[in-house]
């Protein structure tokens, strides 16, 4: 479900439902070609290969990190005034 949060947040103003329509486009047409893709890899290979194949994959996403922008917690709590009353389950607890 994290997915669709961060697809919300990343839709521009004033064409969410088109911009979010779009983006779980891309995320069904993303999910059936590597669905198509493992089965057939699946064949040819076989699954400890496919388990290799999948580590390295999942590896190679770790480079992308860098490149996201994050916003810091405190950032996150001035722009969105309710999010400073959730306390994570990371953050410890103050008596406000």
């Amino acid at each position: 479900m994290i997915h669709f949060a961060i697809a919300a947040g990343a839709c521009p103003k004033q064409a969410e439902a088109t911009f979010f329509a779009f983006l779980m486009s891309l995320y069904n047409g993303a999910m059936q070609l590597s669905q198509i893709t493992g089965g057939r890899l699946y064949e040819q290979v076989g699954f400890t290969w496919l388990i290799f194949i999948g580590a390295a994959f999942t590896a190679l996403c770790w480079l992308l990190v860098p490149l996201l922008k994050l916003e810091s917690s405190s950032r996150r709590r001035e722009r969105n005034p309710w999010s400073a009353r959730i306390q994570l389950s990371h953050e410890p607890k103050r008596d406000d």
